[in-house]
């Protein structure tokens, strides 16, 4: 399934596993049951909340955006990346 995105398409994020209960919610991380990136942590501590690129975000691997610049090609030139 595609949705639209900014500057293209990308792949829409299906996610699987259990829907946690409002009443009865999940120890820890209350979305553990659904994330692919769930350890033992997550049930056992709250994620701490997290200003990640300009939004909100709960999740014991929360990580800083990293901005790449990308060098400007003109057409029939070629460009070198260092390594």
């Amino acid at each position: 399934m595609k949705q639209a995105a900014i500057g293209g398409r990308r792949e829409r994020i299906r996610l699987e596993g259990d829907v946690p209960s409002p009443i009865n919610p999940p120890s820890g991380c209350r979305f553990r049951t659904r994330c692919w990136k769930a350890q033992d942590i997550h049930a056992e501590k709250v994620p701490p909340l997290y200003e990640v690129g300009g939004r909100n975000v709960a999740c014991h691997f929360a990580e800083p955006l990293q901005v790449v610049q990308v060098p400007v090609v003109s057409e029939g030139s070629t460009a070198v990346s260092a390594k």
